[in-house]
């Protein structure tokens, strides 16, 4: 089914198609409640000051950012001939990306902008399914991990919180996201987190140890 827009202010570059929404049809209060939150808070902000911070901030939360942290920590492993920290943040995106995905294609979930063609993209970003999260699920991982391998103090959780309250906003002030979708994206993440840190992380560790002793030997 599709659905276009016959806004004159409809932003260009947004994808009108609907999907078939499973997140919908399992949670409808939920979806209500989503409904109607993004509809105040995004009528509310999009033309404040907030509003223009969005885009920014919402960068701050880019998954992409995997992509130049990770050669960085490759490269530091090549000159110190240890590629622990390269290991441990390779394993952890990789690991959280694949239950991330599960969630993802299994709920299906419409974007607001696609929901409600009053609502504009305020970024270019927010391709594909809405649930949960992306920016809000990626971000807490790596953040996550810079905080228990650089900064293992439990104050540092407080400003790690309100990064993570930064980037809901933000992406749900871009009309990206519905306020469940930036939540559940915190909370699966630092669930997520806490299984890696404690679990598989030692077995990665392992691997690599032994793949990295019989090369040298």
């Amino acid at each position: 089914m599709k659905t276009t827009s016959n806004s004159p202010n409809h932003s260009p570059f947004v994808d009108d198609t609907l999907i078939p929404d499973r997140f919908a049809k399992t949670f409808p209060k939920i979806q209500q409640w989503d409904s109607t939150v993004i509809n105040k808070l995004y009528f509310k902000t999009n033309t404040t000051k907030v509003g223009k911070m969005a885009r920014m901030v919402s960068f701050l939360g880019d998954p992409r950012l995997w992509i130049g942290i990770l050669p960085i920590l490759g490269v530091i492993g090549l000159v110190q001939m240890d590629f622990t920290y390269f290991v441990i943040f390779s394993t952890g995106f990789f690991q959280s990306m694949l239950t991330y995905y599960l969630l993802k294609f299994y709920f299906r979930r419409n974007r607001p902008f696609k929901v409600f063609p009053e609502i504009l993209r305020l970024d270019k970003t927010g391709h594909g399914y809405g649930f949960p999260s992306g920016h809000c699920h990626h971000s807490t991982i790596l953040m996550g991990l810079m905080w228990l391998n650089f900064f293992p103090n439990p104050w540092f959780l407080i400003p790690l919180l309100v990064y993570n309250g930064s980037i809901a906003l933000s992406r749900m002030v871009s009309g990206c996201h519905f306020p469940s979708d930036t939540i559940v994206g915190i909370i699966f993440a630092y669930l997520e987190l806490t299984f890696y840190w404690l679990v598989t992380k030692i077995l990665y560790l392992g691997i690599y140890e032994s793949l990295f002793r019989m090369l040298m030997a």
